[in-house]
């Protein structure tokens, strides 16, 4: 049984928008997301994690919300993202 991850995604070769997400099937999500995007798309990085958490990321750069779950790479989400890449918590 899987489990659910936090999970990034991007426009390739851009720095945002950024797409912050829950799911047992990140790789799904992004091929489900590209269907209807101008851009191709990847995920950044996942990590174990909750729909606690992801609520938790979305409260705490809701500052630089676009719209939806999409957001505008501010530095601190970047930085979050590479301590997630990191393997940090």
């Amino acid at each position: 049984m899987s489990v659910p991850r936090i999970y990034f995604i991007k426009p390739i070769g851009m720095v945002g928008p950024i797409k912050i997400g829950c799911s047992k099937a990140p790789q799904s999500r992004v091929e489900g997301l590209s269907l209807w995007s101008p851009f191709p798309l990847e995920v950044v990085c996942s990590a174990s994690g909750s729909f606690q958490l992801e609520r938790a990321l979305h409260r705490q750069f809701a500052h630089c919300r676009s719209h939806k779950e999409w957001f505008h790479a501010d530095p601190h989400l970047v930085d979050c993202i590479a301590l997630v890449a990191a393997g940090t918590s």
